[in-house]
């Protein structure tokens, strides 16, 4: 790995078991690793392209380059709303559409209430063309948790 003030170049064998993990809940048909560099930084995996590689950064204190990815968390690995909203169209598993009341209840920060043909974890939810972002299925509740960050809720329709 190497080293540089708060990050580190994720290396192959450690990108590839995260990559594992989304693609066994996702199936993206996309190359992530033809096409990008990860990039650590505590709990979060940033995406940049390979340009980012030709420059020396350690100089610098910044928490990452290029994109927020996904986040690791306790019970896995958690793609952000950027991710879904930019590769979503790549998932071919656990992507599901939704009416256009949902979506306005979604895009508000609300929960759905609504059963799907898949295990619990998380789901990426569509409207139209539109990849929206993430949710957490519970499937005992018939719940879609609302994983949209509060700050990009839209608060009025």
């Amino acid at each position: 790995d190497i080293k540089h003030s708060t990050y580190v170049y994720i290396n192959k064998k450690e990108l590839k078991e995260y990559l594992n993990v989304i693609n066994e809940r996702f199936d993206f048909e996309y190359d992530f690793y033809k096409n990008h560099v990860f990039i650590k930084s505590s709990d979060k995996i940033w995406i940049a392209s390979h340009d980012v590689l030709i420059h020396n950064y350690s100089d610098l204190r910044i928490e990452g380059i290029g994109m927020v990815f996904a986040r690791i968390i306790k019970d896995g690995i958690k793609l952000t709303t950027n991710a879904v909203q930019l590769f979503g169209k790549y998932a071919k598993k656990n992507v599901f559409e939704i009416t256009k009341e949902e979506k306005n209840l979604f895009i508000r920060g609300l929960n759905l209430i609504k059963e799907l043909p898949t295990d619990e974890g998380y789901v990426i939810l569509k409207y139209d063309n539109d990849y929206l972002g993430i949710g957490k299925y519970l499937s005992k509740q018939k719940l879609i948790k609302n994983m949209i960050p509060k700050a990009r809720r839209i608060k009025k329709m």
